[in-house]
Order: structure tokens, then sequence, then C-alpha cells
């Protein structure tokens, strides 16, 4: 799944919990100001966009390692969706996102 990263002006201020429209029949919801899951509530085959923003490429590159050992596929990208200037985006099917989500509360304990 592409998603094209929109300048980061064209988005809200992060309210955690809340929706917003992206246009294009897209929804965000922020669970953090640094992760942000994109969902395309009317298609027929729904996969979610999960973008998770670092302040620095470091950290960034553990995580990308991390997903890459659990066999995610993913993208690293210069800011775009999150207001911080690395993010990782993670497409994948709703039945999967609860593992990930519990991925990412582990690792953003850690930190």
């Amino acid at each position: 799944m592409n998603q094209t990263c929109h300048p980061i002006q064209t988005l809200p201020t992060p309210t955690i919990g809340r929706f917003f429209s992206l246009q294009q029949g897209r929804v965000g919801q922020y669970l953090s100001p640094r992760v942000l899951i994109v969902r395309h509530p009317f298609r027929s085959h729904p996969g979610d966009l999960h973008c998770f923003g670092f302040d620095q490429s470091k950290p960034a590159a553990r995580f990308a390692q991390h997903l890459a050992y659990r066999g995610y596929s993913f993208e690293i990208k210069r800011g775009g969706w999150t207001r911080q200037p690395y993010e990782i985006h993670v497409s994948i099917p709703p039945k999967n996102a609860k593992s990930l989500t519990q991925m990412l509360a582990f690792w953003d304990r850690q930190r």
C-alpha cells in the first residue's frame, strides 16, 4: 500500500484518540504525539497504515531492525505525517494491528 505524505502544515494539531479527515477517503487517529494510524474505512479490504515518528535516526533504525526481525514490511521516510523528522510507515492488516500497537507501547516505555 503506497501512501502519499502530506506536508505537516496540512495536518491538524494532534488530539490523542480523536479521528480526523485526511481527505481521499482516509481518516487519521493519533495514539500519541508520535504515533498516527491512517485508516481507509470505506474500502472493502481495509488496511491500516501505522506511522511512527522519531526525533533521531538511531532509534528509528533500531525500531526498523525490530520490525524486520518480526517480519513486517515498512518504509523509513523523512517526516511528513508526524511532527518528528524521521518516520517509519508500516502497512498491516487490521488483524495484526493489536500486536503492533502492543509492541509500540513496549518500545515507547523503553525510551
